[in-house]
């Protein structure tokens, strides 16, 4: 079995290029959220999260 960091790594890669082909370019926010999931310090479900809270994304609406 590879080592959990490298599978996700390689993951976010094949995330990145598939995005490169739709002609998506990330800012460098969410790609510091992609390598804390790298890193393992997040979740992806944190990472989607995150980025649904700051597009607004209904249900995802934090409580005041």
């Amino acid at each position: 079995m590879k080592d959990p960091k490298e599978e996700r790594r390689l993951r976010v890669e094949q995330l990145l290029a598939s995005w490169a082909i739709e002609g998506f370019v990330p800012d460098q926010t969410y790609l510091d959220l992609l390598e804390a999931y790298i890193q393992g310090r997040m979740t992806m479900a944190e990472v989607d999260h995150r980025v649904d809270l700051a597009f607004g994304v209904k249900g995802y609406q934090e409580k005041e």
